[in-house]
């Protein structure tokens, strides 16, 4: 491929979570698997531990988003799509480029920060009005923008907020790219095992008060609470529980992750907002059945006992745990997952995408 020319130029954030891969590597992935996509990687980061084809990559940009438009101009290839993971450059610099290059520009919601006014979340703190956001959609409208969706779950966000317009392709990141210990796991312990975590665990929007109160309505429900563990996993924070609880601590990649899920019977997933999270596929794909507030892509994996439950409150959320340890009242069935996000699936949307973009142009 001439580099001076490209259809795809992927704006990337960082590759790397510790050992383990970010939504942005994944995507750089997906990217490279499409037909007919010539690629190149804008990266925002100095290195990754992951494989890569440097062939894609340009140069390191350090301090990008204080360079003036034509300093990063002058190194881009051409291009037809600028498609950006994160808030990585301004709104001048993505102007000024897709302007230069005559370009289209995508981005995806990894979190739902293009929705709001400075917070990544707007949906749980009111906050989709303001200067931030009337500026992004500015100029949103002013290049030609699409959005890619994660889920329907953040497509109700972006329905609910100024960029509700705009159009829009729901895309999910593929199944098949979660790691999973393929190896007998020991569980450790006869009890009855919840698992519970964050690396943000102070963050309001995980939902650590909710848990404690979900927490208290299921010790009222059991007969023997002692038959109950919690484990969790993250930042050590006192958890307000009668049940016993153990810590895990910080878990180095997702294959020890994955450990931990094939030994818990189920996963508490308190988060009040998320673009993802990928915490739902993980645990799904090991086994594990969930219970989830109604604000995820656990809408679009889960149907009632099929994965486990999506639930409304707290009171709700506490008798579906009690259903899948006490009554094993739910099924898995990772086909009704993979019809939502496999990588065929996942690939032949961007490739459709892409194509009608270009019919567009």
């Amino acid at each position: 491929m001439d580099n001076k020319k490209c259809k795809v130029l992927y704006v990337s954030g960082i590759f790397d979570y510790g050992n383990s891969v970010s939504g942005s590597y994944i995507l750089y992935k997906i990217l490279k698997k499409l037909k007919n996509i010539e690629l190149k990687v804008l990266p925002l980061f100095p290195q990754t531990i992951h494989p890569i084809d440097t062939n894609d990559f340009l140069p390191y940009l350090a301090n990008h988003r204080e360079l003036k438009s034509e300093d990063i101009i002058k190194f881009l290839p051409e291009h037809d799509f600028i498609f950006i993971s994160g808030e990585d450059l301004t709104n001048k610099q993505i102007f000024d480029i897709c302007k230069h290059f005559n370009s289209r520009f995508i981005n995806i919601t990894m979190s739902h920060w293009l929705f709001g006014n400075t917070s990544h979340y707007p949906e749980i703190e009111n906050d989709f009005d303001g200067p931030y956001v009337d500026n992004r959609l500015n100029l949103y409208n002013n290049v030609n923008a699409h959005i890619v969706v994660g889920s329907s779950n953040s497509l109700r966000v972006m329905k609910d907020s100024k960029l509700r317009d705009l159009p829009h392709t729901l895309i999910p990141l593929p199944f098949e790219e979660i790691e999973v210990f393929e190896g007998n796991v020991d569980k450790r312990t006869d009890k009855k095992t919840i698992l519970w975590g964050t690396q943000q665990p102070e963050n309001p929007r995980k939902g650590k008060i909710y848990f404690e109160n979900i927490l208290e309505w299921l010790y009222n429900m059991v007969d023997t609470p002692s038959d109950i563990l919690i484990r969790y996993i993250g930042p050590t924070i006192p958890l307000n529980t009668k049940f016993e609880v153990e810590y895990l601590g910080h878990i180095p990649n997702r294959i020890e992750l994955s450990k931990i899920y094939k030994s818990s019977d189920v996963f508490a997933l308190t988060s009040l907002a998320d673009a993802g999270p990928m915490m739902v596929t993980e645990c799904l794909k090991n086994q594990t059945p969930l219970v989830s507030f109604n604000t995820n892509i656990s809408t679009d994996l889960i149907n009632d006992g099929k994965n486990g439950y999506v639930v409304d409150g707290t009171e709700e959320f506490a008798k579906k745990l009690y259903d899948i340890l006490y009554n094993k009242n739910y099924h898995m069935d990772l086909e009704y997952v993979t019809l939502f996000n496999s990588e065929d699936s996942v690939i032949f949307r961007y490739e459709k995408m892409f194509d009608d973009l270009m019919d567009k142009k």
